[in-house]
């Protein structure tokens, strides 16, 4: 299974010491892949040459809801380009979750999804306001998968193995988001120093038999290296 960090997280981390040195940090230590959430202002071909360099595989992308609504061809074209196959939005918002026609419209970006590839859906936790925008998408929406955030589940109330079996055969990916005692605006503490149930999180991960497993982190107590060393020591540790 391919450990693998969500480039947004770092979004700081590359504004000050670049993508370059980002990137061998990453590989230094201990992850093999990341997620990508943009091309950095490069074309995907200069972006797969700075990855392969530094031995790194692209596991997946988030991709905004209106990029996949006003130009989904480029979408595939840049997953295409970059070797991956599991194109994510990383979540609806405002008016647009509200609209009664959001299932079909899902639906419509769904269907330009080429053969090969996946579309899956990252959750926060507005979806569980006044209901379950989730279930909706499983139920009206066959060929989506979901890619549950972990933390955001436990903010939003849920046993987290639990409600992820819910969504299982349909579960891309994991994100592995540790969860403080303090609560959501607290610092994110090390996987399994928290309370999201991380080392569970990795082992349904592995009974599921997934590809890859994404670290997310966006409030750090320590520098992000020392972070991610800490994280992939964590991950080789679960039995």
């Amino acid at each position: 299974m391919i450990l693998s960090v969500q480039m947004y997280s770092l979004r700081a981390e590359v504004e000050k010491e670049g993508l370059d040195k980002v990137l061998r940090s990453v590989r230094a230590s201990g992850f093999d892949g990341v997620e990508l959430a943009g091309t950095y202002g490069l074309s995907a071909a200069e972006l797969r040459k700075k990855l392969d360099d530094n031995g790194l595989t692209v596991t997946s992308a988030h991709v905004s809801w209106n990029l996949l609504t006003d130009d989904l061809g480029a979408c595939v074209a840049d997953a295409e380009a970059l070797g991956y196959k599991d194109i994510i939005c990383p979540g609806i918002w405002g008016d647009a979750i509200k609209s009664p026609d959001i299932f079909d419209s899902v639906n419509r970006v769904a269907a330009g999804i080429p053969e090969g590839f996946r579309f899956g859906y990252h959750n926060h936790a507005h979806e569980f306001e006044g209901g379950d925008f989730l279930k909706g998408l499983y139920d009206n929406v066959p060929s989506i998968m979901f890619e549950p955030d972990t933390f955001w589940l436990k903010v939003a109330g849920k046993d987290v193995i639990k409600y992820c079996e819910t969504l299982n055969p349909r579960i891309m990916a994991l994100h592995l988001k540790e969860l403080s005692a303090k609560g959501r605006d607290d610092f994110n503490p090390v996987p399994g120093e928290g309370v999201t149930g991380c080392a569970d999180v990795v082992r349904l991960a592995r009974k599921l038999k997934h590809d890859y497993i994404v670290l997310e982190a966006e409030k750090l107590a320590v520098p992000y290296t020392e972070y991610l060393e800490q994280t992939a020591r964590f991950v080789n540790s679960v039995k």
